[in-house]
């Protein structure tokens, strides 16, 4: 497929390959022709069908019968919690201090094993990129860390891994049916200059598919923003490159969207700077123009950016613990 080469498409069956895992999805009408395609690849390669999944690199599928598909990580949380010595740690309400200050030279600290960190960083990313958006921000934050960490790095990552402890039981959830016109919707927000060390602004996005998030990140922006609304003006264009990658990939699932792909935003300054061309011209004319390229898909209606409240704004979780 055109917007992913690791995914197949023949005769309404969808091939999912990763290294020397495959997945393969379809409809009941094509049960008969799935089992030819199993023929024949196992004609080629050495195969063995597991029959309906029910794991995938660690990730749970649990489908019911209203039609709902629920995904979780329970049992690959436990296992990296033994691995690095947690099992018999209290739970944390949160991923991280609402209170802590990470920084890159802390005075009194001793520098703690490197390797050993980055372990606990590769094991907390893979876990906040398949089903936990939850611990996207505190994984973010502390993987800045990773060359050079120290003995408050090291606490922050256990209580990562102590949150999951708690919580291990978290799942995503996506319904039969989409509770919006569009059945992809995006969320944006961002921080201002929520970095100590270079004063950068924190960002992120959150694209749910059938009510469920499938698409999310929480970044350090590359340049230092002159305010909030520039902040959250460069977190739409990081949400619009993701939004442009979905639509293509539902077209070659599906088909083309029958309408704009929603994106929301709670910054009222940005909003205006999208839908009305030369608002804020002399204030905004230091703006990189790769930061317009959202203006451009809202005018073209290939996107359609919209006001939602900080409260109902999923993107939130990605600033925050």
């Amino acid at each position: 497929m055109h917007a992913d080469e690791n995914l197949y498409l023949h005769s309404g069956i969808f091939l999912l390959l990763y290294v020397h895992n495959t997945t393969i999805l379809y409809p009941r009408l094509a049960s008969e022709a799935t089992e030819d395609l199993k023929t024949a690849l196992k004609k080629e390669y050495k195969m063995t069908d597991l029959g309906k999944a029910k794991q995938f690199l660690g990730l749970e599928i649990v489908r019911q019968d209203s039609g709902a598909i629920i995904l979780g990580q329970a049992k690959y949380i436990q296992t990296i919690v033994k691995c690095f010595g947690m099992e018999d740690a209290n739970p944390a309400p949160t991923p991280l201090h609402k209170k802590m200050t990470l920084e890159t030279e802390l005075q009194g600290e001793t520098e703690v094993d490197a390797g050993h960190y980055q372990s606990i960083i590769g094991s907390l990313s893979y876990t906040a990129t398949v089903t936990r958006p939850d611990i996207a921000f505190a994984v973010s934050a502390l993987s800045r860390y990773s060359s050079r960490p120290f003995t408050s790095h090291l606490s922050a990552a256990k209580q990562v891994l102590r949150y999951l402890k708690g919580t291990a039981d978290l799942k995503l959830v996506f319904s039969r049916i989409p509770v919006t016109p569009s059945p992809i919707l995006g969320f944006t927000d961002s921080d201002f200059a929520g970095d100590i060390n270079g004063r950068n602004s924190q960002g992120g996005y959150v694209f749910q598919v059938y009510n469920g998030p499938v698409s999310w990140k929480s970044y350090k922006q590359s340049i230092v923003a002159l305010s909030i609304t520039e902040a959250e003006y460069i977190a739409c264009l990081e949400a619009t490159r993701e939004a442009q990658w979905l639509a293509k990939l539902h077209m070659d699932v599906v088909g083309k969207l029958g309408c704009p792909l929603p994106i929301c935003t709670d910054s009222n300054g940005t909003l205006k700077n999208i839908q009305a061309a030369g608002y804020g011209k002399s204030r905004n004319k230091h703006i990189d123009v790769k930061f317009h390229h959202c203006r451009d898909l809202h005018a073209t209606q290939e996107l359609e950016f919209s006001y939602v409240s900080t409260n109902d704004n999923m993107a939130d979780i990605m600033m925050k613990v």
